[in-house]
């Protein structure tokens, strides 16, 4: 079809295409590869995961960055349950207010402690309704959006 690059926000699927070798993986904007150049570049040593219950716990992820002497920190577990019931919510447009707020606040205290990785898609359609930016965000969804874009021009 003369795609020159496929973007696919979805960690875990990036997981199963690395265990294919059918195709040119040079094809794909892998999140993975953006996050360590990102991370390489800010000289950032200390990161924690944000996403689906499955990517805050998955040894993939860390196979990625633990290489480059970067530590990832591991949430709490009742904060773990706050971001999967926020990111849930989200996906069913049911989040309430209280909710929004315990959010956010849990998302400034990890920014003030470590580099934060959104690594789920509710998560960054979330961030990027609010006008909240902080340097100690890194965005996967937005890292591939943002490559994509800089390759088509």
């Amino acid at each position: 079809l003369g795609v020159q690059k496929v973007l696919i926000p979805n960690i875990t699927l990036h997981e199963t295409l690395d265990k294919i070798n059918l195709f040119d993986k040079e094809l794909f904007i892998h999140p993975f590869h953006l996050l360590k150049k990102e991370l390489q570049l800010n000289k950032q040593n200390s990161v924690i995961i944000l996403g689906t219950k499955h990517s805050m716990n998955n040894p993939y992820f860390n196979s990625f960055i633990e290489n480059e002497e970067i530590e990832v920190a591991n949430l709490e577990s009742r904060y773990e349950l706050l971001v999967d019931e926020f990111r849930t919510a989200i996906y069913n447009n049911s989040e309430s207010k209280k909710l929004v707020e315990e959010f956010e606040n849990l998302l400034l205290k990890l920014e003030n402690q470590y580099t934060v990785i959104i690594a789920c898609t509710e998560l960054s359609a979330f961030l990027s309704t609010t006008k909240r930016h902080s340097k100690n965000t890194l965005d996967l969804a937005l890292l591939q959006i943002k490559e994509a874009v800089s390759q088509v021009n």
